[in-house]
């Protein structure tokens, strides 16, 4: 295996990478609701040069990497079939901004547990047992997702009702 193809699969295999990923997907939604094209792309290059350059650990083994390797090779085994994929996450970046940029925090959590369950179930049917490891990072961002939106919903009624009783008792 060349040189290249090792250092960019253990920086795509790093389990820092994964929990990055995430961050900077909160850090898009927050500035697609705060209607922030700046924010939004320069959220989007930030990612792109850490996930570049950071630096490939030794955080997993050879038979994680093996593991990853025939993942990748199911996934990605035709030109047509890398198109969809990246065609997919790609139209849940901007379904996800879209949502958020609407405003729309349940259907933005929504969009994001859609495709994080995807993901899994994606993950499980090609990986089997072995995709347990990729599989832990997902469910730990799902269940921070879904956190941080339950929070910002209920906030988001409390503000409403608030307003509202203002509102209502200044007639």
């Amino acid at each position: 295996m060349e040189f290249h193809t090792i250092l960019a699969l253990s920086r795509h295999l790093n389990p820092l990478n994964w929990y990055i990923r995430a961050i900077f997907l909160i850090g898009s939604c927050y500035f697609a609701y705060k209607r922030s094209w700046i924010g939004l792309v320069s959220t989007f290059v930030f990612m792109t040069l850490i996930l570049v350059g950071s630096v490939a650990n030794g955080a997993f083994d050879n038979l994680q990497m093996q593991a990853g390797l025939e993942y990748e090779k199911i996934l990605f085994h035709s030109p047509l079939s890398t198109l969809a994929i990246v065609f997919v996450y790609l139209m849940f970046a901007v379904l996800l901004c879209l949502a958020f940029w609407k405003h729309s925090i349940k259907l933005g959590l929504i969009i994001w547990n859609i495709y994080l369950v995807g993901k899994i179930l994606l993950g499980y049917f090609y990986m089997g047992d072995s995709a347990w490891t990729t599989i832990s990072y997902t469910i730990f961002g799902l269940i921070i997702i879904n956190r941080v939106g339950l929070y910002l919903l209920r906030q988001n009624t409390k503000r409403k009702l608030h307003k509202a009783d203002n509102h209502n008792s200044k007639y």
